[in-house]
């Protein structure tokens, strides 16, 4: 119970940084964005779609900027055995999507820095 008196400033910081986040990395040439309507939720992960997303890791990595691939497409996975099915959009947002730092302590700052290394990648 006492987390949840922390919940409304989590959230509006989450929309903070989700604005931010839109704001900077909009525009940027093999970088989508993934529509959310900031009024109705509070993003707790902020995702991209990406073209050459292995290279844009191992960038951020250098940089000491920690981002992770999305999960794979669930009818991949062994234990759903679905593997021979084909999924051809989850397939491609599966292979495309990356997850960058979302930690609610991250400063604006610190979401520019990140910003302005992925339009750097992308130059």
């Amino acid at each position: 119970l006492e987390q949840m008196k922390k919940l409304p400033d989590r959230v509006m910081r989450k929309k903070e940084m989700g604005r931010l986040y839109e704001k900077e990395l909009s525009g940027i040439p093999g970088v989508t964005l993934i529509d959310t309507d900031l009024n109705q939720t509070a993003p707790w992960f902020f995702d991209i779609l990406c073209d050459d997303r292995a290279g844009l890791i191992a960038y951020l990595k250098e940089r000491n900027i920690g981002s992770r691939e999305f999960y794979p497409a669930l009818h991949k996975e062994p234990a759903y055995n679905r593997t021979t099915l084909s999924f051809p959009v989850t397939e491609e947002i599966a292979a495309q999507g990356l997850w960058l730092p979302s930690s609610s302590a991250l400063t604006d700052d610190e979401i520019c820095y990140i910003c302005d290394t992925v339009k750097q990648y992308y130059k």
